[in-house]
């Protein structure tokens, strides 16, 4: 199990990533890396439990690569996860 202050090393890693390819002319053929480094990031804030977070990130990674069925599945598991503790 990673602890919290490598998790949040890790999101700074990612986040920095993800500035860097969005401040570069990003072409429609850069769209499958942008959706694997939101889908990366994704999975940090995940493992953070920062569901809200995660879930924007996997909807973003989603947008860049509509058949990217890993973060459709992990939107999934988060709303069967949340969805029970929300209806309380």
């Amino acid at each position: 199990m990673i602890n919290k202050s490598e998790l949040e090393a890790l999101l700074q890693v990612a986040t920095l990533k993800i500035n860097k390819a969005m401040s570069n002319n990003t072409s429609y053929d850069s769209h499958p890396d942008l959706a694997e480094l939101f889908f990366e990031r994704g999975d940090i804030y995940l493992a953070m439990k920062q569901y809200k977070s995660a879930l924007s990130d996997y909807e973003t990674c989603m947008d860049y690569d509509p058949y990217f069925y890993e973060a459709d599945s992990r939107m999934d598991a988060i709303i069967e996860l949340v969805l029970p503790l929300a209806m309380k």
